[in-house]
């Protein structure tokens, strides 16, 4: 059984972007915890508390504490990661949302979507996959959260695809996209494509030429 991740974070009772700014330069992540029941809290936390749950096995969908110094109530809610937003330029974390979670209510969450094995297409043909999706979205309880959803590719061949509808999905999650979406496909190589409009693009100059050629003669 995985050990339970804690993360320790402290109320803030100032708001507006003056506050976050300073938080962030004394070197503390700003954040909110919301959900359908309870008050709203507004946080703040050390980066190195979020590298906790992100490096999980889990990553972004572990459920899991946040301990709150400073609520008047428990300080300790069940939480996962709803979003986040990050430096442009740093691609640190400059404010976090956590969703507070109850056991026997569903939520909506992203899965990444992970693939298995080299496909024919790209290793015997000299193609390359190209994954339109990342990740996917499901509806399910808490504790029925996948990791991850995978996808097995060796059988593929250039021009092949996988949709939504050919994922297998864990038994207890409903599926909220679109079932005729492509996930993934492979496709030809870059080069045969670019020759082949080189080709037709000569082609049509050709043609052209032999057109005016023609009307100079009949002038």
């Amino acid at each position: 059984m995985a050990q339970e991740i804690v993360m320790q974070a402290q109320l803030r009772e100032e708001t507006g972007k003056n506050e976050m700014r300073r938080l962030r330069k004394s070197g503390l992540v700003p954040g909110i915890i919301f959900g359908r029941s309870g008050e709203t809290a507004q946080v703040s936390f050390e980066p190195r508390e979020l590298d906790k749950v992100i490096h999980s096995e889990a990553g972004f969908n572990t459920i899991f504490t946040i301990d709150v110094e400073g609520l008047k109530e428990d300080n300790k809610r069940q939480v996962l990661i709803k979003e986040y937003q990050l430096d442009p330029v740093t691609h640190n974390f400059i404010h976090v949302s956590f969703y507070r979670v109850r056991a026997d209510r569903e939520i909506e969450v992203n899965i990444p979507i992970v693939t298995e094995g080299e496909p024919v297409g790209v290793k015997d043909q000299g193609g390359s996959l190209d994954i339109v999706m990342r990740d996917i979205q499901v509806r399910c309880l808490p504790g029925d959260i996948p990791e991850s959803i995978h996808v097995n590719v060796t059988g593929l061949h250039i021009g092949d695809q996988v949709r939504v509808s050919e994922l297998t999905i864990p038994d207890k999650v409903e599926l909220l996209e679109d079932t005729d979406a492509v996930v993934l496909h492979c496709v030809p190589p870059r080069k045969v494509a670019v020759v082949e409009e080189i080709e037709e693009e000569e082609e049509a100059a050709e043609e052209e030429a032999a057109e005016a050629g023609e009307e100079e003669t009949e002038e």
